[in-house]
Parts: C-alpha cells; sequence; structure tokens
C-alpha cells in the first residue's frame, strides 16, 4: 500500500478493458457469438464472469461447464474468439471511459509516471490504442510502460502483469497505484503489493471488488485519492 510517509505515490497503472476502454461489452459480445457457434447457450451471469479473467482461462471454463465430452482445442478457441472480438473492435466506435481522459490529465499535471497492464493480447492492445487516441491525446505514446497478455507467463489474476509492470517502471510496489474493474485485476494488483482502487461496474459490483484499497463508482472518484496519495498522506479504506 502506499500509506508511507516516506513513499508518496510516483506512478499510476491502468487496466485497458473497463478503465481506459468501454469494450466490456464488446467482450461479452464475442464470448456470446462464439459460444452459439458451438451450438450451446448460457446465461447473461455466466457471460458476464468471464470480465477480467485471460481468454485461455474463459474458453476452459467454457469446456468444463459447456462442452464437456466434446471440449475444442484451447488455441483453437481463442483463435476463434479472439478472431470475433478483433473484428468487433475494427466494427464499432471505440469509447474511452467517462472521465479517463480527465483522469490521465491530471495525473500528468502532478508529474506521475503512466503504465498500462492488460491481459488481453499485443495486438488488441495496440488496436485499442491507435484507435483511441485523439488530436489532443496520442495514447501510444503516452505510457512509460505496456505490458499484454503476451509478456508474461501467467496472465490475471496473477500478478505477473503488475510486476512486469513495477520492472519496467523502476518503481516499488508501494510507490505505485494500480486501478482496476474486475476481481482478477485486484487480485493481480494487491497480489504484487500495489495499492489499488477498484471502479464497480455491472460486471463486478463492490462485493466482488472488496480487496481493493478503495472502491469508486465513477472514474472521476480517482483523481482526489490520487491527490492525497502523491501529496504523502496516509490513506484509509474511504475516498
Amino acid at each position: 500500500m502506499v500509506n508511507d510517509k516516506s513513499a508518496p505515490l510516483r506512478a499510476v497503472i491502468l487496466d485497458m478493458d473497463g478503465i481506459l476502454v468501454d469494450s466490456e461489452p464488446l467482450h461479452v459480445l464475442a464470448f456470446r457469438r462464439f459460444i452459439n457457434g458451438l451450438n450451446v447457450t448460457c446465461s447473461d451471469e455466466f457471460l458476464h464472469s468471464f470480465i477480467g479473467f485471460s481468454i485461455e482461462e474463459n474458453v476452459r471454463r467454457i469446456n468444463q461447464d459447456l462442452l464437456k465430452g466434446r471440449e475444442i482445442d484451447l488455441v483453437e478457441g481463442v483463435r476463434q474468439r479472439d478472431a470475433i472480438y478483433l473484428q468487433l473492435l475494427r466494427q464499432n466506435t471505440l469509447k474511452p471511459i467517462a472521465g479517463v481522459f480527465e483522469l490521465i490529465e491530471f495525473c500528468r499535471e502532478q508529474g506521475l509516471t503512466l503504465g498500462l497492464a492488460s491481459s488481453s493480447v499485443r495486438e488488441q492492445v495496440d488496436l485499442i490504442l491507435s484507435r483511441l487516441s485523439n488530436h489532443s491525446l496520442d495514447l501510444t505514446n503516452l505510457f512509460r510502460s505496456v505490458v499484454s497478455g503476451d509478456d508474461v507467463p501467467d496472465k490475471k489474476p496473477a500478478a505477473d502483469i503488475y510486476l512486469k509492470t513495477l520492472a519496467n517502471l523502476n518503481y516499488p510496489a508501494g510507490q505505485c497505484l494500480a486501478i482496476e474493474d474486475s476481481w482478477a485485476g485486484v487480485q493481480s494488483a494487491k497480489s504484487a503489493g500495489l495499492c489499488c482502487i477498484a471502479l464497480e461496474n455491472q460486471y463486478a459490483p463492490a462485493d466482488r471488488l472488496e480487496k481493493a484499497d478503495f472502491i469508486i463508482s465513477s472514474i472521476e472518484e480517482a483523481i482526489p485519492i490520487i491527490h492525497r496519495l502523491a501529496g504523502n498522506q496516509h490513506h484509509d479504506k474511504s475516498p
């Protein structure tokens, strides 16, 4: 946690899906189309439970819960599902999470280093950063470290993505803050020793994010928390 008065906040590390970009509905739609193509059905609750976990882990769950006895090859399943998702990314207008550009600008004004930590594969990360950039904010050159799921042995909820990000930034965990929107993301950040803000949402209500140090309902609520941590003040669990 960033609660040592000798260790002020130095870096803010953002998750991508659900924090930087409103892509979670496209992830859910891609899985729905993939599952329908397998001639099985599932509930919305089952689909929503995929958020925050790697595609490999979710295909394993599909095999276990929906396809027992006729499982699809894991590599082929991931390939098919990712092809659907990439098509959706290219066909749809990508929207930043409301308030995230203002949050980024605030962090830059405070002199904080920015990192991106995503379980998505590099092709998806690069496409989203490119398509989400606008004339005033070039996301492709904004982050000092961009770590994707391709860069580590184990994706979230394992700590690997955040540990690699810390190594890239060359800051200790106690001087870094993660902003996440899923149980798996919070678990990953906390396992790596970071303080973590969690953004509750339709896929992850507050009771699924209880391991986070702070739970917020809008990204704007992160700004006063970051201001306080960057100002070297002790924090508790409330914004």
